[in-house]
């Protein structure tokens, strides 16, 4: 074979080669791996049809820094840990968050510990009840309720802090800061008020027959008189309450005993 027709064989070699890489190429997964520490125990990522760009850092295969993914982002935004494959990818989705706007966008970020989101940095404004809540009472309808503060009869314009609790178990009502004097049970304005004071509890009359005696409604002593006892001049008289006041029972009647005075002849 004389020069001219190797040469003319091998032109069209080259030509076919680069044809059948052509074909080829879509079929098969365009990853580079660049040259970095070589230490890496898991296998090499699969490629895709993006050309992507993988790099080892300690010990993990990473997409580099400034490569653009072409893994599609999950239709729904993906709950906190769910597996993902595209360390470093972020996903926006739309959800209503209370923010200046009706609708806020939210972050998505693969992560080597799965996905996780990163909310705004704002809350909504603060919605409280107009009267002071009772502590550890059900808030399940205020979900924006927090720094809702309530004066107290302490007399120098302080009030009680409180926020609506939301758990998985329950939400309620929680008092962040106590009333700045310690007030006396009887001082109470109302329910919420004695159940913001330490030791106290707020008592309404329960079913008394004669000659039983209810009591009259109001903030009472944790522990009555047969804990605390009475001065000489007073007796430990027995009173009915209605144990289920606020509470879902089917009970009308239970005793607190009260120091009144001694009668005299």
């Amino acid at each position: 074979m004389g020069h001219a027709q190797r040469r003319l064989m091998k032109t069209r070699l080259m030509w076919l080669g680069l044809g059948l890489g052509l074909v080829l190429a879509p079929l098969g997964c365009q990853v580079t791996v660049n040259d970095g520490d070589d230490d890496c125990s898991l296998a090499m990522p699969v490629g895709d049809e993006c050309g992507r760009d993988f790099v080892c850092v300690d010990g993990s295969w990473v997409l580099e820094e400034g490569q653009s993914f072409c893994t599609p982002c999950p239709e729904y935004q993906p709950s906190d840990g769910e597996a993902c494959s595209a360390i470093g990818q972020t996903c926006q989705y739309e959800e209503e968050f209370g923010c200046d706007t009706e609708i806020s966008f939210v972050t998505s970020r693969c992560t080597e510990d799965g996905w996780f989101t990163a909310y705004p940095n704002c809350q909504p404004e603060p919605v409280c009840p107009d009267d002071m809540p009772i502590a550890g009472s059900d808030c399940s309808d205020w979900d924006f309720a927090y720094w809702c503060d309530y004066p107290t009869n302490c007399g120098d314009g302080s009030s009680v802090s409180m926020h609506c609790e939301i758990t998985v178990e329950a939400s309620t009502w929680v008092i962040d800061s106590e009333p700045s004097c310690q007030l006396a049970c009887a001082d109470a304005s109302g329910t919420a008020e004695c159940a913001a004071i330490a030791g106290c509890q707020w008592l309404e009359p329960g079913c008394a027959e004669p000659p039983q005696t209810a009591i009259s409604a109001g903030c009472y002593p944790i522990d009555d008189c047969t804990v605390n006892a009475c001065t000489p001049d007073e007796v430990c008289s027995p009173y009915v309450y209605n144990p289920c006041f606020d509470q879902p029972c089917d009970a009308c009647g239970g005793e607190y005993s009260l120091c009144t005075p001694v009668k005299l002849d």
